[in-house]
């Protein structure tokens, strides 16, 4: 069995069937999100990664994006009406997935999926080391520049960095992080 990890497919699907022929069927890949959005197949992408077991997908900023703009149409029931975090979604290249999620015939349930996905997931290998495989996104408020606020997933990102670092201290273990700063 062989471990990876990958991001940022963004809809290329052609890169993950690539992938998916290489590997054996006892490997994992832990995927650090962004699987949909730009590319040909963004919606279809992040289906087969969720339904390919030798993935362990984790939520990226595209999936967070994706998953508040899901939120607001499930709230809304269907009405019509798409708010901001469509728009954000949209101006990231994540309007057509989020099209072609309104399509799909159980789209509460896909939401309820990626809504739950983790964005860090720990390992351990054969020799006993230790790993943490994470995808951490910050967003930089424009307030002012003297001050710089940052955001994780709508959780205190100081906060959740601190908890971070002090798992990984208390572990002693390697960590692969995808790390965004906007």
């Amino acid at each position: 069995m062989a471990i990876y990890a990958c991001s940022d497919l963004h809809g290329r699907l052609d890169l993950l069937e690539q992938i998916q022929s290489f590997l054996n069927h006892d490997d994992k890949v832990y995927f650090l999100g962004d699987a949909g959005d730009r590319g040909s197949y963004p919606w279809e992408s992040i289906k087969r990664i969720a339904q390919d077991n030798r993935f362990i997908y984790l939520k990226g900023n595209h999936e967070d994006m994706l998953v508040q703009a899901m939120g607001d149409e499930v709230r809304n029931e269907g009405h019509g009406v798409l708010g901001k975090n469509f728009a954000l979604l949209s101006q990231n290249g994540g309007g057509e997935t989020f099209l072609h999620w309104l399509l799909e015939p159980m789209k509460t349930g896909w939401w309820s999926y990626l809504k739950k996905l983790p964005t860090y997931e720990k390992y351990v290998n054969e020799q006993g080391s230790r790993f943490i495989f994470a995808t951490l996104v910050l967003i930089q408020c424009r307030m002012a520049l003297s001050l710089m606020t940052m955001i994780c997933f709508g959780i205190d990102a100081i906060g959740t960095l601190r908890n971070l670092f002090l798992m990984i201290k208390k572990s002693a273990c390697m960590v692969i992080l995808l790390f965004h700063i906007y």
